[in-house]
């Protein structure tokens, strides 16, 4: 898993992971390993675009899922199956494979092994998020009715309560309704959908990466939307400039934590000891990165001196982690400004217009894929 991360390494999670598949076929008791070894092959070739191979490894779990009767194991070569089908745009074949999923997890309570071109599922109840799916698989194929029906039946179930952040939430549902509104000119429709998703990603900051790229992505769309509005004269400037305001902060990303960062380091400025334990954590940050490659680098190694250093890296990297846990639980206790650094709200073009003097202005743009867009 750690060396498919990485693009020059890809040789060696591709023996790696044949070479458990063989162990399992000579020496495993369970057959269900074997099935569940040859999921993560199919995973890896589909990720490659490798698509006979990925099929080829996914027919074969998802046949002996069958034989064998086993639902976790049949759940999870059909969730497989689907993402190969999605990812090579067969969407037929992958609306079939999600009703027989979801006709399955029945309980809304089933946990599966983790393939994350389609669902991020392990630990999580999948049903939502395999309904999302197939609303997206719907609107793929042009049947705009089915998935509307697919995502408000999402967002009518009382037992869909996942964080916004992960697959099956409801913010998804309604992320694929403000995409599904979009598609059909339903402009006004989809920008509110989109605004309820930013507000419910608001209301659940979690912090993680994830999170943070599903905003940006939800910023871009909010703006598609905006841009397709007012070019048909469906919205109207004055009423959609502060939602495009926001978006426009949202999107930038990467950018926008970086500048962040340094108004930390200017707000700490007269607390020495802040200051250095923030710029402590950052090092720390950056530390734990290092010691990921270099673990990703011996593994397996099989002399003396490699799994001396395996052990010592093992050791190191949990000391690391401890010291960045301590360090963000003191900042977010006595930085009051850290958290709100962490997870920022966009600002209003009014809070903006207060904070500017009478000859300044501030142009925002968001470099699109066909467009510049700038307010």
């Amino acid at each position: 898993q750690a060396y498919r991360r990485i693009p020059k390494q890809l040789a060696q999670a591709e023996a790696l992971l044949k070479h458990v598949l063989t162990y399992y076929q000579q020496h495993a008791t369970e057959p269900t390993k074997v099935a569940f070894q040859q999921l993560y092959l199919g995973d890896f070739y589909r990720e490659q675009q490798q698509w006979v191979e990925a099929q080829n490894y996914c027919q074969q779990a998802l046949a002996s899922a069958r034989q064998l009767q086993d639902q976790e194991l049949l759940l999870s070569g059909l969730i497989a199956q689907a993402a190969l089908y999605i990812q090579q745009h067969q969407y037929t074949q992958a609306e079939s494979l999600l009703h027989e999923a979801i006709a399955l997890d029945t309980t809304n309570t089933a946990s599966v092994t983790s393939f994350p071109g389609l669902l991020d599922a392990s630990d999580y109840a999948i049903h939502a998020a395999l309904l999302n799916q197939l609303g997206a698989t719907y609107a793929a194929l042009g049947q705009f009715p089915q998935a509307e029906q697919v995502y408000n039946q999402n967002l009518e179930d009382h037992t869909n309560t996942l964080a916004p952040a992960h697959p099956g939430s409801k913010t998804q549902s309604l992320q694929g309704l403000a995409k599904l509104y979009g598609l059909k000119q339903a402009l006004t429709l989809a920008l509110d959908k989109a605004q309820q998703a930013a507000a419910d990603y608001a209301n659940h900051p979690s912090g993680d990466q994830e999170q943070a790229q599903q905003q940006r992505t939800l910023a871009h769309l909010q703006l598609w939307i905006i841009q397709q509005g007012l070019h048909k004269q469906s919205l109207k400037a004055n009423e959609v400039m502060t939602t495009a305001f926001q978006a426009m902060q949202q999107a930038h990303g990467s950018q926008r934590m970086q500048a962040l960062q340094q108004t930390a380091l200017q707000l700490t400025a007269a607390d020495p000891d802040t200051r250095k334990q923030l710029q402590t954590l950052w090092q720390q940050q950056a530390r734990l990165h290092q010691l990921d490659q270099a673990y990703v680098s011996i593994i397996g190694q099989t002399s003396d001196e490699a799994v001396n250093k395996t052990k010592q890296l093992q050791q190191d990297r949990q000391q690391t982690l401890q010291e960045i846990q301590q360090l963000d639980t003191h900042l977010r206790q006595n930085l009051l400004v850290y958290a709100q650094l962490l997870q920022p709200k966009a600002l209003s073009i009014a809070e903006v217009q207060a904070l500017l003097k009478p000859d300044e202005a501030l142009l925002v743009w968001v470099m699109a894929s066909a467009e510049t867009v700038a307010a």
